[in-house]
């Protein structure tokens, strides 16, 4: 398996030979996150050439992404057509009853048998997160064996209150109030911009920013940066990280915006 960014990667190396020899020494190949080379033309066409190799070498190739092929808004009409001409299988998130059952599952991989509260608990406020369920049990195994005592909901809440979605401590929400109140400012935008709907431009700009910021100084998931953030799904927060990580690599007055955000956040704290 491997993701897109290899490729991101290859190409700004020139390496793309070496990946397509990668390749075809595999039987099937999975390809997580294909929606990030959407507006990226170059990457798109390795992407097709590569993709015409594995077939012609009849390989199996399935690929990933947080939306239908219709809206990832392809510039190669013929890379549309590769995704669209395959298998689709949407997955959806898991209805209750299935995260009840991979937590219970994912528990006695680890050892460890939780009461049918605590499990209902669990697969209520982490299920839909798979490496998050399974940081949260680990936390768990650790926090029973440390106090020598049984797991109860009590216990659960009060052991991962830190990661449960939606909670963070004062600490982070007074750092993160920090980080969108400097970045507006540098922006000259009104902090309530930021964190509403609206796409101008610069404010669009500002909010990619703090997004970018937030993740980066905080602990908060990439859900609990979309829910401050007008409730954008995670997927857009994600993409939204990469996106400003990859300017800086590429713009050097962009990295130095960034610093002089950062340097503010930090005086005013």
């Amino acid at each position: 398996m491997t993701d897109i960014n290899e490729l991101f990667v290859a190409i700004q190396h020139a390496k793309n030979t070496e990946v397509r020899i990668k390749f075809r020494e595999a039987d099937i190949i999975l390809i997580d996150d294909v929606q990030f080379i959407s507006g990226l033309e170059r990457t798109q066409v390795e992407f097709f050439n590569t993709f015409n190799t594995l077939y012609e070498l009849g390989k199996q190739v399935v690929f990933t992404s947080d939306r239908p092929p219709d809206e990832t808004h392809q510039k190669v009409d013929k890379l549309r057509y590769l995704f669209e001409s395959g298998f689709i299988a949407g997955i959806q998130s898991p209805d209750e009853a299935l995260r009840i059952a991979i937590t219970k599952a994912s528990a006695e991989q680890l050892g460890v048998v939780l009461p049918d509260d605590v499990i209902n608990y669990i697969a209520d406020n982490l299920g839909v997160n798979i490496f998050q369920l399974k940081g949260a049990l680990k936390k768990l195994v650790a926090y029973r064996d440390f106090m020598d005592a049984d797991i109860t909901v009590a216990s659960a809440k009060k052991c991962l209150k830190d990661i449960v979605t939606g909670s963070c401590d004062a600490e982070v929400l007074v750092v993160t109030d920090r980080i969108i109140r400097e970045t507006a400012c540098y922006y000259k935008q009104a902090p309530e911009d930021i964190i509403g709907p609206g796409r101008t431009g610069d404010v669009v700009y500002a909010r990619r920013v703090a997004m970018y910021l937030i993740h980066k100084l905080t602990t908060l998931s990439y859900n609990d940066i979309g829910q401050i953030f007008d409730r954008r799904d995670t997927s857009t927060v994600i993409t939204t990280v990469r996106m400003v990580d990859k300017k800086i690599q590429e713009d050097h007055m962009f990295s130095k915006v960034i610093r002089d955000i950062k340097s503010n956040i930090f005086i005013s704290s």
